[in-house]
């Protein structure tokens, strides 16, 4: 019987991560500006939230690494004592814990920069320069 072949191999994943890593930055800059530009609030106040998006993609990169990290073949004295990462519950429960620390950080974070650029806008609408 014929082993069925993977969907999606890790190093398809590795290069997807490190496409995040470099152009996730780059890019949520270049939207920043656009979606400034056609709101026509402050350019900085764009750049500021596209770059905020964009650093998403470098953290999804290091999140990536440490669950390849955590998750990797470790082999014990004896065949028998080999195991990877998830076949421990305390791995499995601190990826969780990682994960939803890392969340609510990014959420939190997320919601300030958000709430800055309402904001500006606000600002803007009302006529003062959007850095007041």
């Amino acid at each position: 019987m014929n082993t069925p072949a993977e969907m999606i191999s890790e190093a398809q994943v590795e290069r997807l991560m490190l496409t995040l890593l470099w152009l996730g930055p780059l890019l949520g800059l270049a939207g920043g500006l656009v979606w400034a530009a056609a709101r026509r609030v402050a350019l900085a106040m764009g750049a500021r939230l596209g770059l905020w998006v964009g650093l998403l993609g470098p953290l999804v990169w290091v999140l990536w690494r440490v669950f390849a990290w955590l998750t990797r073949f470790r082999p014990g004295a004896t065949p028998d004592a080999d195991y990877f990462g998830l076949e421990r519950v305390d791995v499995l429960l601190g990826l969780v814990v990682l994960f939803i620390v890392v969340g609510a950080g990014v959420g939190w974070l997320s919601r300030r920069v958000w709430a800055g650029v309402l904001g500006a806008e606000d600002t803007a609408a009302a006529g003062a320069k959007p850095d007041e």
